[in-house]
């Protein structure tokens, strides 16, 4: 049951996709359907002659309504595929520079859906699937794309950070809806040395993932940016390390009672401080 509800779920309850998955089941296993439709597509596809070209597989059916799209609506639905588990309108329309009206064009055309709550935008996980590869086609477009994906959620978390602060569970609530995209910005914006976003993003990502008790996540996230940024070279990197190290031991602490490793991590931190002018946080022992 569980392997059913994999494919399930990857295919998002498309029929044509259940029923061409279900035709695998006398050759390969479920763990091994599931495998292969993570990888992509190209599983999904019948030899059967007596339905239409375009119904013989799932790809050659995203592909009638790919042909279909203007060029320019054919860019923002493959950029929408850098988002996971969804979006709102206001990330959408900043990381694939979509208008409003392409998006509710794409709706229309069954490309793109809105929860329930009207809300939220929603890519079929084999429309984000198709849609990747296509933005894959043009790395810089893809690279751009990945950017403004990181740069919006990054802000996102900033604007936050008060609201944090004072534990409001609407806030968190939100955060929540886009977890997974603020898990693949912040792992953008590491895999590019973006230290300003970071810096702005760091304060409520921890505060955040301490909320939310994912505190192994936001220990080993602090330890990647300590690591990526050393040695810390402007005033950016260095109040960034500082702040990394300062929550990597808080998380440390709650995770483990091993302290040898505090003090020296501390005094790290207060060294880097200590060259930026007071635009720091004191730490403390405690």
């Amino acid at each position: 049951r569980a392997q059913v509800a994999a494919i399930g779920h990857l295919v998002g309850g498309m029929p044509l996709a259940l029923e061409m998955a279900a035709a695998w089941v006398d050759s390969l296993t479920l763990p091994q359907i599931a495998a292969e439709l993570a990888r992509g597509l190209d599983l999904l596809e019948t030899e059967m002659r007596d339905v239409p070209a375009r119904q013989r597989s799932v790809r050659a059916a995203i592909d009638t309504s790919w042909q279909r799209l203007s060029r320019p609506d054919q860019g923002v639905f493959a950029r929408l595929s850098i988002f996971s588990g969804g979006m709102t309108s206001a990330a959408a329309t900043f990381a694939t520079t979509a208008t409003p009206p392409q998006l509710a064009a794409l709706v229309r055309k069954g490309l793109l859906h809105v929860t329930a709550a009207g809300d939220r935008y929603r890519l079929h996980e084999l429309l984000c699937q198709y849609a990747a590869e296509k933005l894959d086609e043009n790395p810089t477009a893809a690279a751009a794309a990945r950017d403004r994906h990181a740069h919006f959620y990054a802000h996102l978390l900033a604007n936050a950070e008060p609201h944090l602060l004072d534990d409001e569970a609407h806030v968190l609530a939100s955060l929540d809806a886009d977890s997974d995209n603020i898990d693949a910005a912040i792992g953008r914006l590491l895999d590019t040395r973006a230290a300003a976003p970071l810096l702005s993003a760091l304060n409520a990502l921890c505060l955040y993932r301490d909320a939310r008790l994912r505190l192994r996540d936001a220990h080993d996230t602090c330890e990647r940016i300590a690591a990526a940024f050393e040695p810390a070279g402007t005033d950016d990197t260095r109040l960034l390390v500082a702040r990394a190290i300062n929550w990597r031991v808080y998380f440390h602490l709650k995770l483990t009672d091993e302290r040898d490793s505090v003090p020296p991590a501390l005094a790290q931190a207060r060294a880097l401080l200590a060259r930026l002018d007071g635009r720091g946080l004191p730490l403390t022992d405690d």
